[in-house]
């Protein structure tokens, strides 16, 4: 049983990316596993958001979708995501990451706002069975990015490139990144 989740037939356009059609189509029931993982990851973090230390957010790129920072203050937050990717998957992913607030400038010898971070994550891959042999994956991913809080504002943006790996019986190699957003309260 096939049902339509989402079909856009125009490009989206984002400071002068461009990128494709998306028309994803989800098969049976592939959708609920990863509400449901979602709902437990956030479900956890009752505790964060009650202290207003929760970054909210979308990324667009490879994939595309929702992402949420637990503790952004601290020098190891955890990011967590639910995205769909071009090449007909959706995941639900979780990073681990050390952020080196001063590494960008001590790099450039100047006073920089931007922290860098590295992390190491992993998660879950529910593939379009008509794209790919599999219908199921475990993903691992290291992410590297920059990262920009708004001095006077609860806003941060970030870019990131994750090079990784899923695991399924055609395991293979990936490298997503993208650029997105988070609000924070």
């Amino acid at each position: 049983m096939n049902c339509n989740v989402v079909d856009l037939d125009q490009q989206l356009l984002l400071n002068n990316f461009a990128f494709p059609s998306l028309s994803v189509v989800v098969e049976g029931m592939k959708l609920l596993p990863s509400l449901i993982a979602l709902s437990v990851l956030l479900g956890t973090t009752s505790h964060a958001a009650s202290e207003k230390n929760i970054g909210v957010g979308f990324v667009l790129g490879e994939p595309t979708g929702l992402v949420a920072e637990l503790n952004p203050k601290s020098v190891n937050p955890i990011d967590l995501g639910v995205a769909y990717g071009f090449n007909h998957w959706l995941q639900v992913w979780g990073d681990y990451t050390f952020h080196y607030p001063k590494f960008v400038s001590h790099l450039f010898k100047t006073n920089s706002p931007i922290d860098s971070y590295v992390g190491v994550g992993g998660g879950f891959v529910f593939e379009d069975s008509a794209h790919h042999s599999d219908s199921f994956g475990v993903l691992l991913r290291v992410p590297f990015g920059l990262k920009y809080m708004l001095p006077d504002a609860p806003l941060g943006f970030f870019a990131e490139i994750a090079p990784g790996i899923i695991l399924s019986s055609d395991t293979r190699g990936i490298v997503q990144g993208g650029i997105g957003a988070h609000y924070y309260f």
